[in-house]
């Protein structure tokens, strides 16, 4: 079975993400962060990762998603396949147990 999150990464443009969540992008990449109160732009949003400055954090589409909406693994990585149209891949016991998601 191929790796969901390397699955999701390769299809889904970080930025295209972050616009579907609301936040608006400067033409630097550049948008307040949605973790804390800054009044400046402090959340670099790159082509696969974010980097919030203020809140020390570099993390990956999932990760962003969880943050954001508080969901468990396997409950963002269903959202995202949803939101996006991509194939919904069916979890196994197995395979949850492998990528330490249970």
């Amino acid at each position: 079975m191929s790796n969901i999150f390397q699955n999701i990464k390769d299809r889904l443009n970080f930025r295209e993400l972050v616009r579907f969540y609301c936040l608006y992008l400067n033409r630097g990449g550049f948008a307040l962060c949605p973790f804390n109160n800054e009044r400046a732009p402090c959340f670099k949003v790159y082509e696969d990762h974010f980097c919030s400055f203020d809140c020390r954090e570099h993390r990956s589409h999932t990760d962003f998603v969880r943050m954001l909406l508080g969901y468990i693994v396997t409950a963002q990585i269903i959202i995202i396949q949803l939101n996006f149209n991509l194939p919904v891949l069916c979890f196994t016991t197995n395979f949850l147990k492998k990528q330490n998601l249970h």
